[in-house]
């Protein structure tokens, strides 16, 4: 044999049966279980699916109240301290051993508590009989043994719910399982937000409905090439720019700008914000330069020769005297033959002496260079980067203020950037004098060095410089607080009335290129995703219900045959099972009445007709005809 079979089983307890366990002998290919009306056919068959599955399945098919069905498994005559009631079988598996199973009901059923057992193979407890080879059907019927259970549910049940008892029967029901997970990838997939930037895209003015929409469209038509996708949107976008702007653009970067200038050339013409604006102070450290080592160096070396170092070394550069093997004039005195190979070699000697000097007046003069850079870019800063607005007349600035009332806005807003802007710029005088006085420090300081002459002390000087810049850095804090409230009040009003929230959505797109090619690959990848699980799970409909007629087609025939030995010669005849509305919905048993043996039938939908002519002929043998065991 080719699967699991029974062999033996034995009952003990359990519903029709006592006391005295009563043994079966079923290792045959066809055993015949017959016996008259209440004489445990019933209970037999249902003690095998209670070893099956530990559940009795008429509970679920047979409707009614749960409740009648309380203490229904439990021989009702067995003494109230008796717990043996058990079904044990004999197995043969599929390579010939046998196995000893056996399942104790350990509580029946009762108020709002289902059936409890416990199961044993070959004395070991399990939770299933799947190490035997046998496996259960999915529910209501998880051990289809007694046929007029099912039969009797199959008949009564609506069609609707037909549909799923018959996959559950015939295990068709893993399709119904795929496709409904399918769907729900599908589903959540559909739910899926498009990125940040694709919702930028989507809330565009309607001026920019067109290029909404064209935008929109390089989703569908998408490839997964970063590169391509990013050269596709910048196209777009340079061309969209243009069209806002009317200029041509051969670059994103030159769109920007053109954007840019556009937008603040329209705002400040409203309302001049720019003119209320100071640069940003550079940021630098005032730092002194550092001549500690450089005064350590001269002093360990005789002031006069110091000072005399240079001269020294453009002497030794000349290079005739190189090699001077004679006394020849002095090139710097023009004293005769006083420049001998002995001074030479003396002079030699004070210059590796001074070697350390050297390096030293190097470093220095490089951290003169780097504060004389802060002092260059401060006084940029003063020259450059000042509010311009203190310029403003006062008809100009009560022409602001009337502005700003006339827009439900504090008219002291703009005194007050005017007033901080001035104040800003008065500290500055204090910053250019100090930086004047610091520059000519560090010029005396630069020429000592060069000189190798001891150099001035600069710490006085950048102290005051540090001082005024100080005071600076909060007038500048000051102006910047202002100034950011005149921004922020009037920003809306000025996008409003200027028309300009175009331009600024789409500056942040052209900022953005990068996110949007992302946002752009992901729902087009989604979107073809979204097309093949489409496809999938019409498919698995369609297989579905394919598969289904099939089965149904080969059931009927069985069923037919079945039903024409039970009924032979009626007028009432079964055709078989069949579906509509798809296959997915209804499935509908179809019987053909016939006025005379012989005739054509007329075909009727009868489910109702069958299971009353199928409980009239089966109430005698609860077995129809034969019980193959499973």
């Amino acid at each position: 044999m080719s699967r699991t079979s029974i062999v033996s089983i034995d009952v003990r307890g359990f519903r029709a049966f006592g006391t005295v366990p009563a043994h079966f002998e079923l290792d045959a290919p066809l055993t015949v279980a017959h016996a008259g009306n209440s004489q445990g056919k019933t209970s037999l068959a249902e003690a095998v699916e209670f070893l099956l599955s530990g559940r009795s399945s008429r509970r679920e098919l047979l409707g009614g109240a749960k409740a009648e069905y309380n203490d229904s498994l439990r021989n009702a005559h067995l003494p109230d301290d008796d717990d043996e009631v058990f079904v044990e079988a004999v197995l043969r598996t599929a390579d010939g051993s046998l196995h000893r199973v056996r399942r104790n009901l350990t509580g029946d059923f009762g108020r709002g508590a289902e059936c409890e057992s416990r199961l044993l193979v070959d004395g070991s407890e399990v939770s299933d009989l799947s190490s035997v080879g046998l496996m259960l059907a999915d529910p209501p019927v998880r051990a289809p043994v007694l046929l007029q259970h099912i039969l009797r549910h199959a008949l009564s049940t609506e069609p609707k719910q037909r549909v799923a008892y018959f996959k559950s029967l015939l295990s068709l029901s893993d399709l119904d399982l795929l496709r409904a997970r399918v769907a729900e990838a599908r589903k959540q997939l559909e739910q899926e937000p498009d990125g940040p930037w694709l919702q930028r895209v989507a809330t565009l003015p309607t001026e920019l409905s067109d290029a909404r929409d064209r935008l929109q469209a390089i989703v569908r038509t998408a490839s997964s090439d970063g590169g391509a996708v990013v050269d596709a949107l910048s196209t777009e976008l340079r061309e969209v720019a243009g069209a806002a702007t009317g200029e041509h653009y051969s670059t994103l970067a030159d769109a920007k700008t053109g954007l840019e200038t556009r937008a603040k050339t329209k705002a400040e013409a409203l309302f001049p914000t720019a003119r209320f604006v100071a640069a940003p102070i550079p940021s630098v450290e005032l730092e002194v330069p550092d001549t500690t080592a450089y005064r350590d160096a001269l002093v360990s070396i005789e002031g006069e020769v110091a000072r005399l170092l240079p001269v020294f070394t453009a002497v030794l550069r000349v290079d005739e005297f190189a090699e001077l093997t004679a006394s020849v004039d002095c090139p710097v005195c023009a004293t005769p033959e006083a420049l001998t190979p002995a001074r030479l070699d003396t002079l030699r000697a004070e210059l590796a002496h001074a070697s350390n000097l050297d390096q030293t007046a190097a470093t220095t003069l490089a951290s003169i260079g780097r504060a004389g850079e802060t002092l260059t870019a401060l006084a940029e800063f003063v020259r450059a980067g000042m509010p311009t607005a203190d310029s403003l007349s006062e008809t100009e600035l009560t022409a602001l203020a009337a502005k700003l009332q006339d827009w439900h806005l504090p008219p002291t807003l703009v005194r007050d950037a005017h007033a901080t802007a001035a104040a800003l710029i008065d500290s500055t005088q204090a910053l250019v004098t100090a930086g004047r006085e610091v520059r000519e420090t560090l010029a005396t300081l630069r020429l000592a060095v060069e000189r190798r002459e001891l150099p001035p002390d600069p710490a006085t000087a950048f102290d005051s410089l540090r001082t005024a810049l100080d005071a600076v850095r909060r007038k500048r804090e000051l102006h910047a607080e202002a100034v950011s409230k005149l921004e922020t009040a009037i920003a809306p009003v000025v996008e409003e009335r200027a028309e300009i929230a175009d331009h600024r959505q789409l500056l942040t797109l052209l900022d953005g290129v990068a996110g949007l090619a992302g946002d752009v690959i992901r729902s087009s990848e989604r979107q073809r995703a979204l097309i093949r699980l489409k496809a999938a799970e019409k498919a698995l409909q369609d297989a579905s219900v394919e598969l289904l007629d099939a089965r149904f087609a080969e059931m009927s025939d069985t069923i037919k045959s079945w039903w024409l030995t039970i009924r032979p010669d009626e007028l009432v005849d079964f055709m078989g099972v069949r579906t509509r509305a798809g296959g997915t919905r209804f499935v509908n048993l179809i019987a053909a009445l016939h006025a005379e043996a012989g005739t054509s039938p007329v075909v009727r939908d009868a489910p109702r007709r069958l299971q009353r002519l199928t409980a009239e002929r089966a109430r005698p043998v609860d077995l129809p005809g034969t019980h193959r065991t499973p």
